[in-house]
Protein backbone atom coordinates (compact mmCIF):
# COMPACT_ATOMS: atom_id res chain seq x y z
CA UNK A 1 0.00 0.00 0.00
CA UNK A 2 1.28 3.29 -0.94
CA UNK A 3 2.51 5.77 2.11
CA UNK A 4 0.57 8.63 2.49
CA UNK A 5 3.26 11.72 1.66
CA UNK A 6 4.75 14.08 5.24
CA UNK A 7 5.39 16.99 6.08
CA UNK A 8 9.00 15.63 6.14
CA UNK A 9 8.91 14.29 1.92
CA UNK A 10 7.44 17.37 0.69
CA UNK A 11 10.60 19.29 2.71
CA UNK A 12 13.12 17.09 1.61
CA UNK A 13 11.95 17.52 -2.00
CA UNK A 14 11.37 21.42 -1.61
CA UNK A 15 14.64 21.76 -0.41
CA UNK A 16 13.12 23.52 2.63
CA UNK A 17 12.90 23.03 6.51
CA UNK A 18 9.60 20.88 7.72
CA UNK A 19 8.85 24.18 9.98
CA UNK A 20 8.77 26.21 6.61
CA UNK A 21 6.05 23.97 5.16
CA UNK A 22 4.54 23.72 8.37
CA UNK A 23 4.14 27.41 7.97
CA UNK A 24 2.96 27.80 4.77
CA UNK A 25 -0.38 25.40 5.57
CA UNK A 26 -0.51 27.60 8.32
CA UNK A 27 -3.27 30.63 8.29
CA UNK A 28 -1.10 32.90 10.94
CA UNK A 29 1.58 33.04 8.91
CA UNK A 30 -0.07 34.44 5.74
CA UNK A 31 1.63 37.22 4.40
CA UNK A 32 4.87 36.59 6.29
CA UNK A 33 6.77 33.59 3.78
CA UNK A 34 8.19 34.47 0.62
CA UNK A 35 5.53 33.99 -2.02
CA UNK A 36 8.63 32.08 -3.86
CA UNK A 37 8.70 29.55 -1.24
CA UNK A 38 5.71 29.86 -0.52
CA UNK A 39 5.27 28.58 -4.56
CA UNK A 40 7.29 26.26 -4.48
CA UNK A 41 6.08 24.64 -1.53
CA UNK A 42 2.65 24.26 -2.40
CA UNK A 43 3.72 22.86 -5.68
CA UNK A 44 5.55 20.28 -4.31
CA UNK A 45 2.93 19.69 -1.99
CA UNK A 46 0.11 19.00 -4.71
CA UNK A 47 2.69 16.73 -6.75
CA UNK A 48 3.03 14.68 -3.75
CA UNK A 49 -0.30 14.67 -3.15
CA UNK A 50 -0.13 16.39 0.55
CA UNK A 51 -2.53 18.18 2.35
CA UNK A 52 -1.21 19.88 4.86
CA UNK A 53 -0.62 18.74 8.51
CA UNK A 54 -3.04 18.80 10.94
CA UNK A 55 -2.52 21.39 13.78
CA UNK A 56 -0.80 18.69 16.36
CA UNK A 57 1.34 17.60 13.62
CA UNK A 58 2.40 21.19 12.77
CA UNK A 59 2.96 22.11 16.32
CA UNK A 60 5.63 19.18 16.32
CA UNK A 61 7.65 21.68 14.33
CA UNK A 62 6.97 25.02 15.31
CA UNK A 63 6.81 24.26 18.93
CA UNK A 64 3.24 26.17 19.33
CA UNK A 65 -0.30 24.22 19.81
CA UNK A 66 -2.42 26.90 18.12
CA UNK A 67 -4.35 27.20 21.25
CA UNK A 68 -5.07 29.95 23.23
CA UNK A 69 -6.59 30.11 26.48
CA UNK A 70 -9.71 33.00 27.15
CA UNK A 71 -10.16 33.76 31.03
CA UNK A 72 -13.44 35.67 31.76
CA UNK A 73 -14.77 36.45 34.93
CA UNK A 74 -18.55 35.00 36.06
CA UNK A 75 -21.22 37.36 35.53
CA UNK A 76 -24.59 37.09 35.89
CA UNK A 77 -24.95 39.20 32.63
CA UNK A 78 -23.88 37.98 28.94
CA UNK A 79 -21.03 40.76 29.05
CA UNK A 80 -18.22 38.79 28.85
CA UNK A 81 -19.58 36.08 26.79
CA UNK A 82 -20.63 38.61 24.53
CA UNK A 83 -16.60 39.67 24.14
CA UNK A 84 -15.73 36.05 23.94
CA UNK A 85 -18.01 36.14 20.47
CA UNK A 86 -16.24 39.08 19.05
CA UNK A 87 -12.81 37.53 19.76
CA UNK A 88 -13.93 34.00 18.40
CA UNK A 89 -13.89 34.96 14.61
CA UNK A 90 -11.04 37.16 14.77
CA UNK A 91 -8.57 34.33 16.25
CA UNK A 92 -9.94 31.33 14.21
CA UNK A 93 -8.85 33.42 10.78
CA UNK A 94 -5.39 33.49 12.06
CA UNK A 95 -5.42 29.44 12.96
CA UNK A 96 -6.16 30.12 16.62
CA UNK A 97 -7.93 27.57 18.67
CA UNK A 98 -9.66 28.76 22.16
CA UNK A 99 -10.18 27.66 25.27
CA UNK A 100 -12.65 29.58 27.59
CA UNK A 101 -12.21 29.66 31.11
CA UNK A 102 -14.31 31.17 33.66
CA UNK A 103 -12.96 31.86 37.26
CA UNK A 104 -14.73 31.12 40.08
CA UNK A 105 -13.65 33.33 42.92
CA UNK A 106 -14.53 31.04 45.69
CA UNK A 107 -12.20 27.87 44.06
CA UNK A 108 -9.64 29.63 42.49
CA UNK A 109 -7.73 29.08 39.28
CA UNK A 110 -5.38 26.68 40.55
CA UNK A 111 -7.65 24.14 38.28
CA UNK A 112 -7.44 26.44 35.21
CA UNK A 113 -3.38 26.77 34.85
CA UNK A 114 -3.28 22.67 35.54
CA UNK A 115 -5.62 22.88 31.88
CA UNK A 116 -3.42 25.82 30.57
CA UNK A 117 -0.11 23.78 31.29
CA UNK A 118 -1.81 20.20 29.95
CA UNK A 119 -2.90 21.83 26.43
CA UNK A 120 0.01 23.95 25.73
CA UNK A 121 -1.59 26.70 25.08
CA UNK A 122 0.72 29.70 23.43
CA UNK A 123 -0.76 32.65 25.25
CA UNK A 124 -3.66 33.38 27.64
CA UNK A 125 -5.91 36.20 27.08
CA UNK A 126 -7.81 37.54 30.31
CA UNK A 127 -10.51 39.33 30.05
CA UNK A 128 -11.77 39.81 33.88
CA UNK A 129 -11.85 43.09 35.35
CA UNK A 130 -14.41 42.24 37.32
CA UNK A 131 -11.79 39.74 39.65
CA UNK A 132 -9.42 40.86 42.52
CA UNK A 133 -6.30 41.30 41.27
CA UNK A 134 -5.39 38.54 44.41
CA UNK A 135 -7.11 35.98 42.69
CA UNK A 136 -5.44 35.97 39.41
CA UNK A 137 -2.44 37.21 40.16
CA UNK A 138 -1.36 33.13 39.68
CA UNK A 139 -1.09 33.33 36.33
CA UNK A 140 1.94 36.09 36.22
CA UNK A 141 3.90 33.35 37.91
CA UNK A 142 3.38 30.87 34.08
CA UNK A 143 5.93 31.34 31.79
CA UNK A 144 3.12 31.80 29.44
CA UNK A 145 2.46 35.80 27.31
CA UNK A 146 -0.07 36.76 28.71
CA UNK A 147 -2.84 39.83 27.49
CA UNK A 148 -5.21 41.95 29.96
CA UNK A 149 -7.69 42.85 27.91
CA UNK A 150 -10.08 45.68 29.19
CA UNK A 151 -7.90 46.25 32.65
CA UNK A 152 -4.94 48.41 33.80
CA UNK A 153 -2.53 46.44 36.36
CA UNK A 154 0.46 48.15 37.69
CA UNK A 155 4.02 46.45 37.74
CA UNK A 156 2.12 43.20 36.16
CA UNK A 157 5.01 43.77 33.18
CA UNK A 158 2.27 42.18 30.26
CA UNK A 159 1.04 43.52 27.66
CA UNK A 160 -2.59 45.47 28.07
CA UNK A 161 -4.91 46.55 25.96
CA UNK A 162 -7.60 48.65 28.26
CA UNK A 163 -9.80 52.19 28.65
CA UNK A 164 -9.34 55.41 30.11
CA UNK A 165 -11.73 54.86 32.84
CA UNK A 166 -11.24 57.84 34.76
CA UNK A 167 -11.34 60.49 31.56
CA UNK A 168 -14.87 58.54 30.85
CA UNK A 169 -16.47 58.83 34.12
CA UNK A 170 -15.31 62.17 34.48
CA UNK A 171 -17.16 63.28 31.20
CA UNK A 172 -19.77 61.63 32.65
CA UNK A 173 -19.57 63.97 35.76
CA UNK A 174 -19.38 66.86 33.88
CA UNK A 175 -22.32 66.05 31.28
CA UNK A 176 -25.01 65.70 34.62
CA UNK A 177 -23.15 69.19 35.66
CA UNK A 178 -23.81 70.87 32.60
CA UNK A 179 -27.50 69.70 32.98
CA UNK A 180 -28.14 71.45 35.98
CA UNK A 181 -27.30 68.47 38.34
CA UNK A 182 -25.67 69.32 41.74
CA UNK A 183 -25.84 66.44 44.13
CA UNK A 184 -25.26 62.58 43.36
CA UNK A 185 -25.93 59.19 44.54
CA UNK A 186 -23.62 55.83 43.33
CA UNK A 187 -24.25 52.45 43.74
CA UNK A 188 -21.11 50.35 42.38
CA UNK A 189 -19.98 46.41 43.58
CA UNK A 190 -17.72 45.41 45.43
CA UNK A 191 -15.04 48.32 46.74
CA UNK A 192 -12.05 45.73 46.98
CA UNK A 193 -12.46 45.59 42.80
CA UNK A 194 -9.68 47.90 41.03
CA UNK A 195 -12.34 48.53 38.33
CA UNK A 196 -14.75 49.53 40.44
CA UNK A 197 -12.80 51.76 42.83
CA UNK A 198 -11.57 53.65 39.50
CA UNK A 199 -14.74 54.16 38.26
CA UNK A 200 -15.99 55.73 41.43
CA UNK A 201 -13.36 57.80 42.34
CA UNK A 202 -13.14 59.04 38.68
CA UNK A 203 -16.74 60.44 38.94
CA UNK A 204 -16.37 61.54 42.72
CA UNK A 205 -13.06 63.70 41.84
CA UNK A 206 -14.68 65.38 38.71
CA UNK A 207 -17.97 66.12 40.80
CA UNK A 208 -15.94 67.83 43.48
CA UNK A 209 -13.90 69.18 41.48
CA UNK A 210 -16.83 71.32 40.03
CA UNK A 211 -18.41 72.13 43.09
CA UNK A 212 -20.87 69.30 43.24
CA UNK A 213 -21.96 66.76 46.17
CA UNK A 214 -21.86 62.71 46.52
CA UNK A 215 -24.66 62.00 48.71
CA UNK A 216 -23.54 59.00 49.13
CA UNK A 217 -22.03 55.65 47.76
CA UNK A 218 -23.61 52.26 48.26
CA UNK A 219 -22.00 48.96 47.38
CA UNK A 220 -23.74 45.63 45.81
CA UNK A 221 -23.52 43.05 43.70
CA UNK A 222 -23.47 42.74 40.35
CA UNK A 223 -26.50 42.46 39.22
CA UNK A 224 -30.25 43.37 38.51
CA UNK A 225 -31.43 41.90 41.43
CA UNK A 226 -28.79 43.46 43.66
CA UNK A 227 -29.29 46.73 42.46
CA UNK A 228 -33.09 46.61 42.10
CA UNK A 229 -32.76 45.48 46.23
CA UNK A 230 -30.17 47.93 47.22
CA UNK A 231 -31.65 51.04 45.33
CA UNK A 232 -35.40 50.47 47.32
CA UNK A 233 -33.02 50.17 50.71
CA UNK A 234 -30.95 53.39 50.50
CA UNK A 235 -33.69 55.45 48.62
CA UNK A 236 -36.08 54.80 51.50
CA UNK A 237 -33.37 55.89 53.90
CA UNK A 238 -31.08 58.08 51.93
CA UNK A 239 -32.03 61.90 50.36
CA UNK A 240 -32.67 62.01 47.07
CA UNK A 241 -29.77 63.07 44.63
CA UNK A 242 -30.34 65.00 41.32
CA UNK A 243 -28.85 62.29 39.66
CA UNK A 244 -27.30 58.53 40.00
CA UNK A 245 -24.56 57.01 38.72
CA UNK A 246 -24.36 53.30 38.77
CA UNK A 247 -20.91 51.74 37.61
CA UNK A 248 -22.46 48.85 35.93
CA UNK A 249 -25.87 48.82 33.74
CA UNK A 250 -26.80 45.81 35.12
CA UNK A 251 -27.24 47.60 38.31
CA UNK A 252 -28.59 50.82 36.86
CA UNK A 253 -31.76 48.40 35.31
CA UNK A 254 -32.36 47.55 38.71
CA UNK A 255 -32.06 50.85 40.04
CA UNK A 256 -34.72 52.43 37.75
CA UNK A 257 -37.01 49.67 38.00
CA UNK A 258 -37.13 50.81 41.81
CA UNK A 259 -37.51 54.35 41.48
CA UNK A 260 -40.67 53.85 38.93
CA UNK A 261 -42.95 50.94 40.46
CA UNK A 262 -42.02 51.29 44.14
CA UNK A 263 -41.52 55.30 44.42
CA UNK A 264 -43.23 56.25 41.29
CA UNK A 265 -40.90 58.77 40.30
CA UNK A 266 -40.36 59.81 36.54
CA UNK A 267 -36.92 59.10 34.41
CA UNK A 268 -35.37 61.75 33.69
CA UNK A 269 -38.18 64.36 34.91
CA UNK A 270 -37.68 63.25 38.41
CA UNK A 271 -34.23 62.17 38.57
CA UNK A 272 -31.52 61.24 36.14
CA UNK A 273 -29.31 57.94 36.08
CA UNK A 274 -26.42 56.86 34.15
CA UNK A 275 -24.83 53.93 34.07
CA UNK A 276 -21.15 51.92 32.62
CA UNK A 277 -21.06 49.15 30.09
CA UNK A 278 -23.47 50.04 27.39
CA UNK A 279 -25.32 46.56 27.21
CA UNK A 280 -27.38 45.60 25.15
CA UNK A 281 -30.29 46.13 27.71
CA UNK A 282 -29.53 49.70 27.97
CA UNK A 283 -30.69 50.71 24.84
CA UNK A 284 -33.74 49.23 25.10
CA UNK A 285 -37.19 51.59 24.98
CA UNK A 286 -37.79 50.72 28.48
CA UNK A 287 -34.59 51.48 29.61
CA UNK A 288 -33.24 53.99 26.99
CA UNK A 289 -29.68 54.48 29.88
CA UNK A 290 -27.60 56.84 29.14
CA UNK A 291 -24.09 55.08 29.42
CA UNK A 292 -20.71 54.75 28.68
CA UNK A 293 -19.27 52.34 26.04
CA UNK A 294 -16.47 50.48 25.27
CA UNK A 295 -14.84 50.87 21.88
CA UNK A 296 -14.17 46.99 21.70
CA UNK A 297 -14.24 47.66 17.52
CA UNK A 298 -10.95 48.86 17.60
CA UNK A 299 -9.80 47.09 21.03
CA UNK A 300 -10.64 43.33 19.76
CA UNK A 301 -8.47 43.58 16.50
CA UNK A 302 -5.80 45.71 18.29
CA UNK A 303 -5.45 42.54 20.93
CA UNK A 304 -5.82 39.98 17.87
CA UNK A 305 -2.38 41.50 16.65
CA UNK A 306 -0.71 42.24 19.72
CA UNK A 307 -1.23 38.64 19.87
CA UNK A 308 0.76 37.76 17.37
CA UNK A 309 3.45 39.88 18.21
CA UNK A 310 4.19 38.94 21.80
CA UNK A 311 4.18 35.31 20.51
CA UNK A 312 7.22 35.79 18.10
CA UNK A 313 8.80 38.32 20.72
CA UNK A 314 7.47 36.69 23.56
CA UNK A 315 9.66 39.35 25.98
CA UNK A 316 7.77 42.42 24.29
CA UNK A 317 5.42 44.63 26.80
CA UNK A 318 2.61 47.11 24.54
CA UNK A 319 0.20 48.71 26.42
CA UNK A 320 -2.42 50.36 24.45
CA UNK A 321 -4.91 52.82 25.59
CA UNK A 322 -8.44 53.92 24.26
CA UNK A 323 -10.63 56.68 24.96
CA UNK A 324 -14.46 55.61 25.84
CA UNK A 325 -17.74 57.24 24.57
CA UNK A 326 -20.75 58.76 26.38
CA UNK A 327 -23.73 57.46 24.97
CA UNK A 328 -26.35 60.30 25.69
CA UNK A 329 -29.85 59.10 25.73
CA UNK A 330 -33.27 59.69 27.85
CA UNK A 331 -32.00 58.88 31.33
CA UNK A 332 -30.17 62.01 31.69
CA UNK A 333 -32.32 65.75 31.51
CA UNK A 334 -31.76 69.24 32.91
CA UNK A 335 -32.44 69.76 36.40
CA UNK A 336 -34.05 72.89 35.56
CA UNK A 337 -33.95 75.36 32.24
CA UNK A 338 -30.84 77.04 31.80
CA UNK A 339 -30.70 80.38 31.16
CA UNK A 340 -30.80 81.62 27.46
CA UNK A 341 -27.59 82.78 25.97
Amino acid sequence: MKKNPTIIDVAQQAGVSPSTVSRVFDPSWNGRIREETRRIVLQTANQLGYHGSNALARGLFTQRSGIIAFVIGKSVSDFYIDIVKKFLPLLQERGKQVLIFEIDPVVGVENILTQVHRYRTDAIIIASSATSSEIINPFFSTNIPIIIFNRYIPDSNFSAVYCDVTAATAQAADYLMAQGHKTFGIFNGSATIAKEIERVEGFAAQVNKRGGSILWTQECDFSYTAGHETALATLSEQPWPDAIFCTSDIIALGVMDVIRKKFHKSIPQDISVIGFDNIPASSFDAYDLTTISYPFERMIPCTVDLLERILNSPSTHVERVFDMELIKRGSVAPKYELPQA
